[in-house]
């Protein structure tokens, strides 16, 4: 895609940065000597670091032109920077258009950051009596959307407040030894936030109180309450589109949570399933195929060691090898 992207520009240096490309990615440890060897006699080794920071940026460009079509995050900003551009022009008629598609849209993947952005503009038109607002809208049914999404906004940050508490008390001690440990890991539980799912006013905020709720369990070694604790949080990650489409990582997270509970209760069937969703999730970035990696193959590992499939068990490992060697230094120490 890069190097469709490059001959697009119309650069007459073009070519040359191709070849550049070409011959850093062929290098299995970048060797700057080696490239100037290559390329002995063009002009644009006389000023590398120039060529190689053009060739970098270039390099970014081409990545955000390939994402911005594909992901949910991307979208919603040029739709804002579309929108700003529309307002400052005067055109207000596909400025309306453009606040309808971005309302929806992040309304779709509770995105709510930019929702209030899309309702604040709208709120704009509105208040100014730039022609209509959207169809069947008007100035107090957008400001009431407008509460009810700070509402929303600061439920979810009540919820994740909550999970950076425990989650620093986790990997201070690492595990409750003591005490004062386990009446502060009580403290985070007994708030009221986590004393019914109807208290968690969006999906993102019910993955929250389920993913606390289920480190709970999994630290009180609660073994029943952890397994039905994540088979919930996971039912979460399925049904919302922020987690099935936009952060996988998420629901990464909650099915190697889940694998933890399967395994601590014995239950090989659950395991069985929530390793063939885990490794059947579409990872783009390469951030989220290590993470892929790692949670698949260590209970993968275990499952298929419980149920003496020595075939699938040797396979794996000799993926994990390969998997070790492609990432290098990527993958941490300890894995």
């Amino acid at each position: 895609y890069f190097k469709r992207y490059a001959a697009k520009l119309g650069d007459g240096g073009a070519a040359n940065y191709i070849q550049l490309f070409d011959a850093i990615a062929a290098q299995q440890q970048y060797n700057e000597a080696l490239i100037k060897k290559k390329f002995a006699g063009q002009k644009f080794t006389k000023q590398l670091s120039v060529a190689k920071t053009y060739l970098y940026n270039t390099v970014i460009k081409a990545l955000r032109n390939f994402y911005e079509e594909a992901d949910v995050q991307a979208m919603l900003k040029n739709m804002l920077l579309e929108l700003s551009i529309l307002v400052d022009k005067g055109i207000y008629g596909q400025a309306r258009k453009v606040i309808a598609k971005g309302l929806k849209l992040s309304t779709q993947f509770e995105m709510f950051n930019d929702k209030s952005e899309f309702l604040t503009v709208e709120l704009y038109l509105l208040m100014n009596n730039y022609q209509q607002g959207l169809k069947g809208r008007g100035v107090d049914m957008v400001m009431e959307e407008h509460r009810k999404l700070n509402l929303q906004i600061q439920n979810l940050a009540g919820y994740e407040y909550l999970y950076q508490k425990q989650h620093r008390l986790n990997k201070a001690v690492y595990q409750l030894r003591d005490k004062k440990d386990l009446q502060e890991y009580d403290a985070i539980f007994s708030d009221p936030l986590l004393a019914s799912p109807s208290h968690a006013l969006s999906k993102r905020a019910l993955y929250n109180f389920h993913f606390i709720r289920a480190l709970h369990f999994s630290v009180t070694d609660s073994r029943n309450n952890f397994l039905l604790e994540t088979k919930k949080l996971v039912a979460v990650c399925l049904s919302a589109p922020h987690f099935k489409e936009y952060d996988l990582r998420s629901t990464m997270n909650a099915l190697n949570l889940l694998l933890e509970a399967a395994y601590f209760n014995g239950e090989w069937t659950v395991m069985h399933k929530a390793l063939h969703q885990l490794k059947g999730l579409k990872v783009r970035s390469e951030r989220d195929k290590i993470a892929q990696f790692i949670y698949y193959s260590r209970f993968a590992l275990i499952y298929f060691d419980q149920q003496h499939n020595t075939k699938e068990k040797l396979k794996l490992i000799s993926d994990a090898r390969e998997a070790f060697i492609r990432y290098e230094t990527k993958i941490p120490y300890h894995v």
